[in-house]
């Protein structure tokens, strides 16, 4: 069998794309994304720990996390900001309104954008704070409303994260519950009067040995990306990288890894694709890769400054990438039918 890396679609998006202009910030100004490439360096991604990039219906305004520098989550605190393009530049980040007093991270836009997914330390009914829940905000007028929770049919006494909503209103997510194939494992939900279903493992052909988390699923469920540890079982977070899947006649096929162009020794997590559909967002830590450096000379302080306290220093950076430079590691067929394509 011959192995082709054919190029990954990814048009499914809820909206229909936005035009490119010299108004809009990159890479929705047109500007060429190939390889992955930092967003808003300087504002999203500095020299502190940030992660996730959701975005609203215009592209205006993306939701992301600062985290602590503290690992191996949950010890991570975090929480959920926004900034927003005034046609010049991107604003300095604010504190969502419904964050800031727990740890909040993971924020997922539902399709017709008027809720906010997130997981949370925050108590429930009075209790104190415990392991993580899947948690929503809905759009009031301007603002948001209280958080919500999901509800104990969906939550576990385990770790519950990275909720992601289909059109139809599934909610997929990551949980450490037990029964599962590794120590997390992908479920789904489906929608249920006011609230969800029983969750449900996707099994074998989406979860492993290793731990699975951080869905991306299309609105209209044809594909999902996730980050998996898979490429090194025996250390279950020691690697994280991308993951795709398409569904094809109701049937999640086995998860292929979106290969070297975007994957590295570093973690590849929180993956989302932006509204119009052109570009995957992803965050990257250097967590477990070699991040000492040789100069050709001396540095000066303020260029060690810039090393130590920038992007690239080893903690979360927000990166992009256009989904057509994707190369999945082993697709295609042996007649050359292109199998890039859902359905």
């Amino acid at each position: 069998m011959t192995t082709r890396h054919a190029v990954l679609l990814l048009g499914l998006a809820a909206v229909a794309p936005t035009a490119a202009g010299a108004d809009r910030p990159a890479p929705f100004d047109g500007s060429p994304a190939t390889e992955p490439a930092l967003f808003a360096p300087g504002v999203v991604s500095t020299g502190d720990y940030e992660l996730n990039a959701a975005f609203t219906r215009d592209l205006g305004t993306v939701f992301f996390c600062v985290a602590s520098p503290v690992f191996p989550f949950p010890n991570t605190y975090s929480t959920i900001v926004s900034s927003s393009w005034t046609g010049r530049s991107w604003t300095e980040p604010e504190v969502a309104p419904f964050s800031g007093r727990y740890s909040d991270i993971d924020p997922y836009f539902s399709p017709d954008f008027q809720r906010i997914f997130f997981m949370s330390d925050r108590p429930r009914e009075g209790s104190a704070p415990a392991d993580f829940d899947l948690w929503y905000v809905e759009r009031r007028g301007d603002g948001w409303s209280e958080a919500v929770h999901t509800g104990a049919g969906v939550n576990s006494e385990a770790m519950d994260g990275y909720p992601a909503v289909a059109a139809d209103g599934s909610l997929y997510f990551f949980s450490t519950r037990p029964g599962g194939y590794g120590p997390a494992d992908i479920y789904v939900a489906e929608p249920d009067g006011a609230g969800w279903s029983e969750p449900v493992n996707l099994g074998p052909a989406i979860n492993s040995a290793a731990a699975d988390t951080n869905v991306y699923v299309a609105p209209d469920e044809s594909y999902m990306i996730f980050s998996s540890s898979r490429v090194d079982p025996a250390s279950p977070f020691a690697d994280m990288d991308l993951y795709v899947s398409f569904r094809r006649d109701g049937v999640w096929q086995p998860a292929e890894s979106l290969g070297d162009s975007v994957n590295t020794p570093a973690w590849e997590f929180t993956p989302m694709v932006s509204p119009d559909g052109r570009y995957l967002f992803f965050a990257r830590a250097a967590l477990t890769e070699d991040t000492r450096y040789r100069e050709a000379r001396p540095v000066t302080y303020a260029e060690l400054r810039a090393r130590v306290r920038g992007p690239g220093n080893g903690l979360g950076d927000v990166y992009y990438v256009a989904p057509a430079a994707l190369r999945p590691e082993s697709r295609g067929t042996e007649d050359g039918t292109d199998c890039s394509r859902p359905g």
